[in-house]
């Protein structure tokens, strides 16, 4: 099973009909159909469905806060997760935790993060109940979780990395290792409205589909 960031790619390729198309996955898990349902639906794979998701989506706010995001958080639990992809491996939890990250769904991310306490699938839970307190923002509970998180995952560093650090982001890695605690530690410190606010939110963006690529392949692997 392909990859979401490949799944992206294909579905970029669509040219004019990949924006439309996108809002209508997007619309689609709105209003409560699920990946399976959905990618059955468009005769898809559901790598597929979930880029048309990160394509329509707008950069995310550094700080979260508590929103209610609706019936699409439903298509995102691990249960759901379990069904579509035919699994019950425990990175499931971490999927499942990025995904609703990635909707709004702070609590339900939360909790899913915090269902894997043991293993490779804890250290990819731990990277996002670090991410989800981040959000939150409580910057102490955040940089406890990126400790116990350990090394970035490799496939998460190449999508944030590309071929090199650009200008915007350059600060946060060392030796094209990316650092965390420093990225962390700016989006805490950051000033609402700020231009460096926009500069994090890019990158955050990076970040997240990075992570997210990673764990996805821990889950289909």
């Amino acid at each position: 099973m392909s990859g979401l960031i490949a799944a992206m790619s294909r579905v970029e390729g669509r040219g004019e009909a990949a924006g439309p198309w996108s809002s209508k996955v997007a619309e689609a898990l709105n209003r409560g159909l699920t990946l399976t349902q959905l990618a059955i639906q468009e005769k898809c794979q559901p790598a597929e469905i979930l880029a048309g998701l990160f394509l329509a989506s707008p950069l995310m706010n550094l700080r979260q806060g508590k929103t209610k995001p609706g019936r699409i958080a439903d298509a995102f639990s691990p249960s759901q997760i379990g069904t579509c992809l035919e699994t019950t491996k425990p990175e499931r939890f971490a999927l499942s935790a990025g995904l609703l990250q990635w909707v709004g769904a702070w609590e339900a991310s939360h909790q899913a993060a915090q269902e894997i306490e043991t293993g490779p699938a804890a250290k990819l839970g731990a990277w996002w109940h670090a991410i989800a307190h981040r959000r939150e923002p409580d910057a102490f509970n955040a940089n406890y979780w990126v400790q116990r998180a350990g090394p970035w995952p490799e496939l998460a560093k190449q999508v944030l990395l590309g071929d090199s650090p650009d200008p915007e982001s350059a600060e946060f890695f060392r030796q094209e290792r990316w650092q965390p605690t420093v990225f962390f530690n700016a989006v805490a410190n950051c000033s609402p409205g700020s231009p460096l606010e926009k500069r994090l939110e890019r990158l955050q963006f990076r970040e997240m589909l990075g992570l997210l690529e990673a764990t996805w392949h821990a889950v289909v692997s």
